[in-house]
Order: C-alpha cells, then sequence, then structure tokens
C-alpha cells in the first residue's frame, strides 16, 4: 500500500472499517439464531471465532506470514492479493500518452493507428534512452583517457 496515494488509502481503510463493521454487527445478529454445525457461518466460527481481532495498526502481512500454517489457503490468497501494488507508472504513461494521441479531432481513429502511433513513439523514447547511455559511455572513456593522460605528463616531468 506504500504506492497509494495517502488520501487513496485512507479512503481504502475508512471504506475496510465501515466494511467490517457492518459484518461485525451481522455476525452479531447471526449469533442470536443458534448455529447448525454444517453451515458455513458455524464453521467460520469454530476456525476464526478464537482468532483475536487485530488492532488497525498491526502489520497485515506479518501476521499472515505468523498464521500461513494456521490458513494455509488463505495465507496464500492473501499474499497474491495483498502484494498487488495500487498502481503502476507504466500502466499510467500509457494511458496518459493515449489521452495526447486520442483527442477530439482523432476520436475516430481505429486501434491499429493507435498502436501504431504510440509503438513508434515508444521505439523512439527507447532509442534516446540508447544515444544517452552511449554518450555517457563516451564522455567516460574520454574523461578516463584525459586523467590517463595527465597522469603520464605528471610522470614525465617529476621522472
Amino acid at each position: 500500500m506504500s504506492t497509494w496515494s495517502k488520501e487513496i488509502r485512507n479512503q481504502v481503510i475508512e471504506q475496510l472499517q465501515n466494511e467490517f463493521k457492518t459484518l461485525k454487527n451481522t455476525t452479531v445478529a447471526n449469533e442470536l439464531e443458534p448455529p447448525k454445525e454444517t453451515t458455513t457461518p458455524c464453521f467460520m466460527r469454530k476456525v476464526f471465532g478464537s482468532t483475536p481481532v487485530l488492532p488497525e495498526s498491526a502489520d497485515i502481512y506479518e501476521w499472515w506470514y505468523t498464521n500461513k500454517n494456521s490458513f494455509p489457503i488463505l495465507s496464500k490468497i492473501a499474499r497474491k492479493y495483498l502484494s498487488i501494488p495500487a498502481t503502476s507508472v507504466l500502466s499510467e504513461c500509457l494511458f496518459s500518452d493515449a489521452g495526447n494521441q486520442i483527442t477530439s479531432k482523432r476520436s475516430h481513429l481505429s486501434n491499429e493507428p493507435i498502436k501504431q502511433i504510440e509503438g513508434r513513439k515508444r521505439k523512439r523514447e527507447k532509442e534516446r534512452k540508447r544515444e544517452k547511455e552511449g554518450e555517457r559511455k563516451r564522455e567516460g572513456k574520454k574523461k578516463r583517457r584525459r586523467e590517463k593522460s595527465e597522469r603520464r605528463e605528471k610522470k614525465g616531468r617529476e621522472g
């Protein structure tokens, strides 16, 4: 959740807390009826009933790691879904770029020309990146040659 903005993170926490409170109240209402041993809620109470409720400040990743033997299937599910990043910069960039290509004047373009435009743009960006890396390497080589030459000159004057 560290990749989420503070506002989104707070909204998600608030929604989860509200949902928890709703479900918690529903569970209390359901407990007034005598449970049947074969029902899923009864099984859930047996399994989770003895599990203490975590404080909101608890590290949920740590809890699932600690309890992975008690809840092997759920811990795998938790690991899978809790590890999904909230955003991806690459996907946000793609949507942003597509928005720059699809304007009111270009709104009737089919998918193929848009894919071609975006593909060419990505290719150009990669080429520029390679060129910059090449320039940096060349500059580094020039600097090392210059330093080596200066050391030789210094040795020649001293020797």
